[in-house]
């Protein structure tokens, strides 16, 4: 049972003497650290994709919690925005997000992926690796976090605040990528191998990936597997 608040109403005190009530704190961001934050270190091992993606790897769970603390501070749900009730489920959608995105292709650096890319890595001196991951994070972010919006200013708001924290958590050269609008990552990019008649058919690789040239590129391949 959450706060009464936003059209949520309370339950009668005579109800609720039937029930054992207990109270469960928001866990802290050092303790919302410690869950997250060896998964997403043990998904981005510094031997697999070097030590420097790795660490800013790491900090990317601050990151999000930063985001996450940001957004349910400043956001809240109202009557006309119900939806705007920001749990801790969002902070695993944006860590599962980084989880599923293919390392080799961000070890790579997407071969600079697409026309945000480019500009994201043109107006940062980072690697291209570690613009692209910067890429990936901010992108989850905004569809987690900025997707929600049903406005525009909350919607620049949210990207503001995605800014602020790879300011304070992943360095200013990651905030400068984080500025550009972030490059579309999805699952459904590859085509399947073509049918030879000696092995099975197989079925469409699912591999979470950057799309190469934008949002055009990516309305075009939606429209192609809609057909």
């Amino acid at each position: 049972m959450q706060t009464p608040a936003a059209g949520r109403n309370d339950f009668p005190p005579r109800l609720k003497r039937h029930f054992a009530m207990l109270c469960v704190p928001t866990p802290t961001p050092a303790a919302l650290a410690a869950m997250f934050g060896p998964i997403v270190r043990g998904r981005f091992d510094a031997a697999i994709v070097g030590p420097d993606l790795a660490a800013l790897a790491a900090s990317a769970v601050a990151a999000t919690v930063d985001v996450w603390q940001r957004v349910r501070s400043r956001l809240l749900p109202t009557p006309a925005k119900p939806h705007y009730a920001f749990t801790l489920r969002d902070v695993a959608r944006v860590v599962r997000g980084l989880l599923l995105a293919d390392r080799q292709a961000l070890v790579k650096g997407g071969e600079v992926v697409g026309d945000a890319a480019t500009t994201a890595s043109s107006s940062s001196s980072l690697p291209p690796s570690r613009c692209l991951f910067v890429g990936l994070w901010a992108h989850e972010c905004a569809r987690v976090f900025g997707d929600r919006c049903v406005s525009e200013a909350d919607a620049a708001w949210v990207a503001a605040a995605v800014v602020g924290a790879a300011k304070a958590h992943l360095g200013g050269e990651a905030a400068a990528a984080a500025t550009t609008p972030p490059p579309f990552f999805a699952p459904f990019l590859r085509d399947a191998e073509p049918e030879t008649g000696e092995m099975m058919p197989t079925s469409r690789p699912c591999v979470y990936e950057a799309a190469p040239g934008g949002a055009p590129a990516l309305a075009a391949r939606v429209r192609s597997l809609l057909d």
